[in-house]
Formats: C-alpha cells, sequence, structure tokens
C-alpha cells in the first residue's frame, strides 16, 4: 500500500523539483500531502518557492489538503527528537485523513536539521517507520541534503528505505533496497 523512500540532493532546484512531482502525484490521487521543510526555505520560503511549481498550491492548502510545517513543529514537536512520539503523530495522521475522505497521506520530511546527537535515534525511527508504512496507506520521502552526511550515514539511510533516490548533475540515479545491500 504505502512506500517509503528516500532522496538525496545537492541543490535547493532539484529538490524543489522532485518534491513538487511528488506532491502533485499526491494531490492528482486525492491524497493528503504534509512537506516538513527544509530550514533554509523556512515554511513561508517553501510555501512561495513551490507555488510557482504547482498549479493551485494555494486552493490545497486552503482546503486542508497540503498542510507546511518546519521541523520544531513536526520532528520536535516537545523539544526533543522522540521517534515514538513521531510515529504515533504519523499513524494518528493517517487515520484522520483517511476519516476525512482522503486516500491517504503522503508526507515528504527534510533532514537538513538532524544533529549527531540524534543520529542513532534518527535511524532508530526511520527502520520503525519502513516496518510500519506497507500497512498503511501512507507515502514518505525523506529528503536528504547530501553535503550534510558522510557516504557511511547516507549508506545506512539507504538500508532503512526501500528505494533511494540520488540526483546529481543533472541526472537521477534509482536504487531499491536490494541494489543497496548488495552494493
Amino acid at each position: 500500500m504505502g512506500g517509503h523512500f528516500c532522496l538525496y540532493y545537492e541543490s535547493k532546484e532539484d529538490l524543489l523539483e522532485f518534491v513538487a512531482y511528488f506532491f502533485e502525484q499526491g494531490f492528482r490521487i486525492n491524497e493528503s500531502c504534509t512537506w516538513i521543510v527544509p530550514q533554509s526555505l523556512g515554511v513561508e520560503g517553501a510555501k512561495a518557492v513551490l507555488g510557482e511549481r504547482i498549479k493551485d498550491l494555494n486552493m490545497y492548502t486552503e482546503k486542508g489538503q497540503f498542510e507546511l510545517l518546519s521541523h520544531e513543529d513536526s520532528y520536535l514537536r516537545s523539544g526533543i527528537f522522540s521517534p515514538d512520539e513521531i510515529l504515533e503523530l504519523v499513524a494518528k495522521k493517517e487515520q484522520c485523513v483517511l476519516k476525512q475522505g482522503y486516500s491517504g497521506l503522503r508526507s515528504s520530511g527534510d533532514v537538513s536539521w538532524l544533529q549527531e546527537k540524534d543520529w542513532d535515534k534518527w535511524v532508530a525511527y526511520e527502520k520503525a517507520l519502513d516496518k510500519m508504512i506497507p500497512d498503511k496507506k501512507i507515502t514518505a520521502l525523506c529528503t536528504y541534503p547530501v553535503e550534510k552526511f558522510d557516504i557511511s550515514k547516507l549508506f545506512t539511510l539507504s538500508c532503512s528505505h526501500g528505494v533511494t533516490i540520488r540526483i546529481k548533475n543533472g541526472a537521477t540515479d534509482i536504487l531499491t533496497n536490494r541494489d543497496v545491500i548488495s552494493f
């Protein structure tokens, strides 16, 4: 039912192009969409630049089908990163949007905010989310700026996602978890 993907990006333009397409596909199939935006954009900046790429974005926002959040209002709601709290929130959000008549939940979260002290908790969260999603109507795209993470961290993250997408120099590479593990 659901899917769990990660995107490694080098430029803001690559990120914006990909997430715009990701959300357009969600709107097309009547999913409720949420974007936890990169720190560098902020909520208002993200809305402005995405609005240039997605026709009728304001309509989706006004009717409650699209929501933009900062990492403070999502991953750090209680002031610290708590994987269990976030997993519970995701599960409740999915149930809520299904009751509202949406076909599922489509969410993308940028991880540019992640601190080294939260690394182990983040990896555990990604593994738990990957186990939870197949039984849900959730499509999740986790986005990572490559300059923030070394290759060993990127490899670890790839192992916790069904599909890894990398945009580099205008080219897009797509790997399944099996491709990454056998690499």
